[in-house]
């Protein structure tokens, strides 16, 4: 019951209480503080959900792998953010876009959870569209939307 009164509150409450209060900060402050904290929920996202989401790889990687293999997928890994951030420092633009796409993809696909429409074969061979499609509109919605605002 309490873990549940606290999902509730956390993810639930808190967002929209989050919204309420920056809704009235913009009336009350204006514009221009808009502007200047914008940025702050993307960095809070990137806590939030981005530093467990990768936590969480790991910690799958750790089941699923054995020995050396674990310390290697690591320091790939490693590397792949290290490399990602290198990229975005030169060319922030282009990254940002294939992190979007990408993010909208994975998120998409990930929580199919029995949505997705089937594949289907026909003489032309195996058509995955109509799955890509549905992939697209999930992740799209959840991390597009507020991308895109």
């Amino acid at each position: 019951m309490r873990q549940e009164l606290f999902e509730n509150r956390a993810f639930r409450l808190g967002p929209l209480a989050y919204l309420l209060a920056a809704a009235l900060a913009s009336v009350v402050f204006g514009s221009h503080w808009s502007s200047a904290v914008a940025p702050a929920p993307w960095i809070l996202s990137l806590l939030v959900v981005g530093l467990p989401h990768g936590a969480a790889d790991l910690a799958v990687a750790n089941r699923l792998c054995h020995g050396s293999a674990v310390h290697w997928l690591f320091v790939s890994y490693f590397a792949g953010m290290a490399i990602v951030f290198g990229l975005l420092m030169l060319v922030p633009l282009p990254v940002i876009a294939i992190f979007t796409v990408l993010s909208i993809w994975h998120f998409g696909l990930s929580h199919a959870d029995g949505q997705s429409p089937p594949i289907f074969l026909d003489s032309h061979g195996i058509h995955r569209w109509p799955q890509v499609a549905a992939a697209l509109a999930r992740g799209g919605s959840v991390l597009g939307v507020p991308m895109v605002a």
